[in-house]
């Protein structure tokens, strides 16, 4: 089942791949459309992700295999960048 992203509007998922790191995309009719990313400084070996919810925050837990757990949220617009993971 979908999870609903942080604007009520948006259909978002998030997906790892080892070197690749945790991706943010949006999806629908339309198609699929990256507008997020996040790889640590000193690479990544992301496993899987989960997303969590708690008191109307959604948070993207990120297994690293060899650094252990982020805790990352994502932010459809931050202030003063692009689109992307915080």
């Amino acid at each position: 089942m979908p999870r609903r992203g942080p604007r009520p509007a948006l259909d978002v998922a998030y997906l790892s791949y080892y070197a690749g790191g945790v991706r943010v995309v949006e999806y629908g009719r339309k198609g699929l459309k990256e507008v997020g990313a996040f790889i640590d400084e000193g690479g990544s070996n992301f496993w899987g992700v989960e997303v969590h919810e708690m008191n109307g925050e959604t948070y993207v837990l990120a297994s690293d295999r060899d650094y252990g757990l982020y805790v990352l949220q994502y932010d459809p617009e931050p202030k003063g960048a692009g689109k992307g993971a915080r």
